[in-house]
């Protein structure tokens, strides 16, 4: 993993507990980059039915784990940080 990255790239960032406790999301923890409260999928996933955590995955690169920092260990290294 990378060090060399500019972090404004992902602001605003949000670590935070998955919704399904990892069942969908593959960990306990969801590292979001460029979090939007305004987006319509993510407000589906986090209060609505299960389907929409599909819809808002496919839109969605994020970071999953079983702590905050390897939910966001896990985000860098999908975005090869």
């Amino acid at each position: 993993m990378s060090t060399n990255f500019n972090s404004r790239e992902l602001y605003p960032l949000v670590v935070r507990q998955s919704r399904y406790s990892g069942v969908y999301e593959g960990g306990e923890w969801i590292a979001i980059p460029n979090y939007d409260e305004s987006d319509e999928a993510l407000a589906d996933y986090l209060h609505g039915d299960d389907e929409y955590f599909y819809i808002w995955a496919e839109q969605t690169t994020f970071g999953a784990g079983s702590t905050p920092s390897s939910a966001l260990a896990d985000l860098y290294e999908k975005l090869n940080y």
